[in-house]
């Protein structure tokens, strides 16, 4: 089993402590609009947010797919 501190390694996404709190990731995006505005676009932009004592990656935005199941759940509860 891997353990999270290995997957980030391996994908190179730094691990999300104090010292990264508030940058996103790609890293590329904290300096570049395009890069900013291209990864959220495709869902996978990334920001090191703090949770009390904390730190996780969360993800910034939702794309289109992810929204259309989303809407899939809320739209059978409320047929319910």
């Amino acid at each position: 089993m891997f353990s999270a501190a290995l997957v980030l390694l391996l994908c190179n996404k730094p691990l999300c402590t104090k010292q990264t709190h508030s940058q996103m990731w790609p890293a590329a995006a904290n300096n570049d609009k395009t890069v900013l505005m291209t990864e959220a676009r495709a869902g996978t932009l990334e920001m090191c947010v703090a949770n009390g004592k904390r730190y996780r990656w969360e993800h910034l935005s939702v794309n289109i797919h992810q929204a259309a199941r989303v809407g899939t759940m809320r739209n059978s509860a409320i047929s319910r």
